[in-house]
């Protein structure tokens, strides 16, 4: 009867220890996994460079992952606009032979690659849009490679935006900025 019940303690007490261990493993499973995404983390942030006649806007990865760009919104006064081209028209109909601009949609920005945005040659123009840049906001969707996706807001009146960890992005083609 007692070495019955010794074994029937003893296994109670293995059983106990198996479901801590457990808990325990799976802890370190979660470290190792945060460890793992902390290892390609992509952080984007806009910059703006000034000089002579010149205004450029950058799109910088200064994470140690690559950061894929899912989604882009650009919006003045809050109406959305599909470029560059259409957002310089409307400030200034005879700007985009001064102005040059790249294509970032589905892009992959690697981690330490800079990115120009659009690079403003005019200097009537760029002070016109130096004007307005309180009123534009640039929205940036972007994903890990592990597929954890950030929200990059930028109000161009502001130094500096922090991204944010979301959970989905947008998908609205009449909204989305295309170059």
């Amino acid at each position: 009867m007692i070495i019955t019940g010794a074994a029937v303690f003893i296994s109670f007490c293995a059983f106990f220890v198996s479901i801590y261990q457990t808990s325990v493993l799976k802890k370190q499973t979660d470290i190792m996994n945060e460890q793992k995404e902390a290892a390609v983390w992509p952080r984007l942030f806009t910059a703006r460079n000034t000089g002579p006649n010149m205004l450029q806007f950058t799109l910088q990865n200064d994470g140690v992952g690559p950061a894929l760009i899912k989604y882009i919104e650009v919006t003045m006064d809050g109406s959305p606009y599909a470029s560059w081209s259409d957002m310089f028209y409307v400030l200034n109909d005879s700007c985009e032979a001064r102005a040059s601009i790249s294509m970032i949609n589905n892009r992959v920005i690697k981690a330490g690659e800079s990115v120009i945005l659009c690079s403003l040659m005019d200097k009537d123009f760029i002070n016109t849009f130096y004007k307005k840049r309180a009123k534009i906001d640039i929205d940036i969707y972007y994903e890990s490679v592990y597929g954890r996706l950030w929200r990059l807001h930028q109000v161009s009146g502001k130094n500096f935006a922090v991204p944010k960890l979301v959970d989905s992005y947008p998908v609205n083609s009449d909204r989305e900025f295309m170059n």
